[in-house]
């Protein structure tokens, strides 16, 4: 992402000053014999003075980018500071990484495990507003299957000590040859399934055996397997953020640089992406539809690296899971089946000023 605007800080240069937007904006300036300076500004023509004034002749050259809300400004920031700091960037920004449950399906014998940072390899499931969350999460579901839950780099052997886990049934226990290495990645594959369904693989399954178990008339039992599906049910109804980061697209509208102006940041695969911006006519509603489609179809999205995909989630979990957001956040299912008649309604709630009931 460019910068809008450059030019050269000149204590004398009034009229470039009061050219200035009277808005929040983003700073960056060119600093001799040291790192460029990143700022945020709630209003950029007092600020960009201050700051002159503040470093001197050993500003070189200033640049600024107005922005029309606090999630544009921590995209631009972002953009900003990884060309400018790419060492320390992220603890430049404070970008505290998401909390993600992994999948390590290359591993001999698979696990869960907890990560915020990615990397090319191992699927990835949320993000989660915290880490007590994620851990809720990868608990419960684990209770569901036999997968184990040790970080051991296991030697498989039948005099294996084992675990609590394997003794009281929860663990196929392939540290002690128990199952082929086979058997216990068909039972990892059930658990990856349930995630990539949102948990209704895992309901069928139950309710097939509660079903099979009450032609038996075995009714206790079917009890049982009726209460362990209403379990699963609300733990993915009460956790929709567990899903595959390769399947997490959404849109966040957010208001644009000036009156009457939208930014729309679409989030496609984890990983957002440039800026469309609309300037509406409130008045004319009924061609909203129409200009969101033609702009979202004109769209490029980019797939994004390891990187830049763990700093948009850290960036994008940040702002939603906060008490501050302000903006929507649409969730869709893919970018070829978006649902233009809630896009249109949280677009016409974000320009107007009125929150989501």
């Amino acid at each position: 992402m460019q910068l809008a605007f450059s030019y050269p800080l000149d204590a004398s240069d009034d009229e470039a000053i009061q050219a200035l937007p009277e808005g929040p904006g983003v700073i960056k300036l060119d600093l001799s014999e040291a790192a460029p300076y990143i700022g945020r500004a709630r209003n950029l023509r007092r600020r960009l003075p201050r700051l002159q004034r503040l470093f001197g002749e050993r500003t070189i050259q200033a640049h600024y980018q107005p922005v029309g809300s606090s999630f544009e400004a921590k995209i631009v920031m972002w953009h900003v500071a990884r060309d400018s700091w790419p060492a320390d960037y992220r603890e430049r920004l404070r970008l505290r990484p998401a909390l993600l449950v992994k999948a390590q399906p290359n591993n001999r014998f698979p696990r869960l495990s907890l990560s915020s940072r990615i990397t090319s390899t191992g699927l990835y499931y949320g993000p989660f507003r915290s880490r007590v969350f994620a851990e809720r999460f990868e608990e419960s579901l684990l209770d569901f299957f036999q997968v184990r839950r040790c970080s051991e780099n296991l030697q498989p052997a039948p005099d294996h000590p084992g675990c609590v886990f394997g003794e009281i049934g929860k663990c196929l226990r392939p540290c002690q040859e128990a199952v082929t290495d086979e058997q216990y990645r068909a039972e990892f594959g059930r658990l990856l399934r349930a995630l990539e369904s949102s948990g209704e693989s895992l309901i069928g399954d139950i309710e097939q055996e509660r079903n099979a178990a009450s032609e038996r008339l075995e009714f206790e039992q079917a009890k049982n397997l009726h209460d362990k599906a209403i379990a699963a049910r609300k733990l993915f109804s009460s956790t929709p953020e567990a899903t595959d980061l390769d399947r997490w697209h959404g849109m966040v509208v957010q208001k644009g640089v000036g009156p009457s102006s939208i930014a729309l940041f679409p989030i496609s695969r984890s990983v957002v992406q440039p800026k469309i911006e609309l300037k509406l006519q409130l008045a004319d509603a009924g061609s909203l539809d129409q200009r969101l489609r033609e702009s979202i179809e004109a769209a490029e999205f980019e797939v994004g690296s390891p990187a830049e995909r763990q700093d948009s989630m850290a960036i994008a979990s940040r702002w939603l899971f906060s008490s501050w957001s302000d903006g929507e956040f649409l969730p869709i299912p893919s970018f070829d089946k978006i649902p233009y008649r809630k896009l249109v309604n949280a677009v016409s709630r974000v320009a107007q000023g009125r929150k989501r009931r």
